[in-house]
């Protein structure tokens, strides 16, 4: 018995689980990498950051602990000392989305939709954009057909204004240019001798097209002609500024009066140069339509007519004079210095008739044609 037990102590034992050595395992990397980390002390991160600078995985140690602890902290400290540069978190992008505004219409716009529940007013039915069976029938009538009635809406304007805005004490005449091609209309102001103040309005043919443009520029000429023979003043001073806002007041359907006008202007012509594409407008063709040259590179200037169509302007090129419009462009300036009487047009058209009988006839007639008159000369 007591050789057995002998026996048995001297055999080694087995162990139960396997034993790791140093070797096999890598305690300083399980330390640093370990995800509950974050509650060290001063010492521990002192020693964690050495252990990284010794194994040159300070980078990814900084990823590791979150910003405020003791390691964090001790990694900053050993980069300002290297000279490395302070790694920061970037934040990630907060994507807003923009909410919309829930802002109230204007007010003019509430009136505007307000207003096209009922009948509107003579002024406001003047705008193209009114249906027609909410405006006055008067200035339905003046709307749809402005072109032949315009100057008959203009004295009617005219009433209506001087009655309401300035108590029938206005004395202007109204005329009709065709002059102004870019200016909408112009008040024309003088004085006599005796200091009495006089005003007389041009309105334009190429601007004023429609009837809301006529509705609008002859209120802002005859408040310069109130400025100048009430107030004695001239240009968009005070006195005429005082004068549009009481019309606006008596008018509240009236566009706010300003200053200078926005009007598209409808040109009949247009000139394009071919290489620079350089193009200016024009309301008729120039009298010399041949050998035209831009002045910027130089080349041939082609002229294109406008016409108005549904989808828009279209645009086709001028066709080259012909017949009797060729024959008053050659000969023109050589007729107007002979002719008497300013009968240039009569003579021309007399001329171009004795030569266009000429060229339809025979070759025969022109021959005893041509005899006859060497014979009886």
């Amino acid at each position: 018995m007591n050789l057995s037990l002998e026996l048995s102590r001297d055999k080694p034992k087995i162990p139960a689980t396997p034993v790791t050595t140093p070797s096999s395992s890598n305690p300083t990397r399980r330390q640093l990498f370990t995800p509950s980390t974050g509650y060290e002390d001063n010492s521990e991160a002192i020693k964690i950051v050495n252990q990284a600078i010794d194994l040159n995985s300070l980078e990814q140690l900084e990823l590791i602990y979150l910003p405020g602890t003791n390691v964090h902290k001790r990694i900053q400290e050993v980069k300002k000392q290297f000279g490395m540069g302070v790694a920061k978190r970037k934040a990630k992008p907060v994507i807003q989305k923009r909410t919309p505004k829930c802002t109230a219409p204007p007010i003019r716009a509430r009136q505007e939709k307000m207003a096209l529940n009922e009948p509107c007013s003579f002024f406001k039915s003047l705008e193209p954009g009114i249906p027609p069976e909410f405006c006055e029938s008067t200035a339905y009538f003046y709307r749809e057909n402005y072109m032949k009635v315009k100057e008959c809406l203009a004295k009617m304007l005219y009433i209506l204004y001087n009655k309401q805005v300035f108590h029938n004490k206005l004395d202007v005449e109204i005329t009709w240019s065709p002059r102004l091609q870019c200016t909408a209309g112009h008040c024309k102001n003088k004085a006599d001798r005796n200091g009495v103040r006089s005003s007389r309005i041009e309105l334009s043919d190429k601007v004023l097209t429609s009837a809301d443009r006529l509705r609008s520029i002859l209120i802002h000429e005859l408040c310069h002609a109130a400025a100048w023979i009430f107030n004695g003043a001239d240009g968009h001073g005070v006195a005429w500024r005082a004068w549009a806002a009481r019309a606006n007041e008596k008018f509240p359907d009236l566009p706010p009066i300003t200053v200078c006008h926005k009007y598209k202007i409808f040109y009949k012509y247009t000139y394009k140069c071919r290489s620079c594409r350089a193009t200016t407008h024009a309301h008729s063709k120039s009298r010399k339509r041949t050998g035209l040259i831009c002045r910027l590179c130089k080349k041939k200037i082609k002229i294109f007519l406008n016409r108005k169509t549904k989808r828009g302007v279209r645009q086709t090129p001028v066709r080259p004079p012909l017949g009797f419009a060729k024959y008053f462009q050659d000969n023109y300036h050589k007729c107007r210095r002979n002719a008497v009487g300013g009968n240039v047009m009569r003579i021309l058209a007399v001329e171009y008739a004795k030569e266009k009988a000429l060229a339809e006839q025979s070759p025969i007639t022109k021959y005893i044609n041509k005899y006859l008159k060497f014979f009886f000369r």
